[in-house]
C-alpha cells in the first residue's frame, strides 16, 4: 500500500488506537494493525488520534456535504454560501 505522506500528519505506529468515522457518523476507536484498511482510513483523512478531532471532522464533513449539494442543485449563489476560515486539520495539533 503507498503511503501518501503529509508534512506533520500523524501516522499511528503498529497497536496504536486511533479514531476513525464511519456509518451513520458514528466515531469508532480502533487499533492500528498496519493493514490495507488501515492506511486506506489515513490516506483518506480518517484516521484521528483522539475523539475530539474526529469529531471536529466529523462537523466540517457535514458542512462541506451540505455546500456540496447546494452547489450541486443550484439553490443560492456561491457568494451567499458561508465557508469556514479554516480547514479542521490546521487547528488540530
Amino acid at each position: 500500500m503507498e503511503i501518501l505522506r503529509a508534512s506533520a500528519r500523524w501516522l499511528p505506529s503498529n497497536g496504536d488506537t486511533y479514531f476513525v468515522i464511519v456509518a451513520q457518523r458514528t466515531i469508532k476507536r480502533v487499533r492500528w494493525h498496519d493493514t490495507d484498511a488501515d492506511y486506506e482510513a489515513w490516506n483518506f483523512g480518517n484516521c484521528f488520534k483522539d475523539r475530539r478531532t474526529a469529531k471536529r471532522a466529523r462537523a466540517t464533513m457535514k458542512k462541506m456535504l451540505a455546500l456540496r449539494y447546494v452547489f450541486e442543485h443550484n439553490e443560492t449563489k456561491q457568494s451567499d454560501v458561508y465557508v469556514a476560515k479554516a480547514p479542521f486539520w490546521e487547528n488540530s495539533q
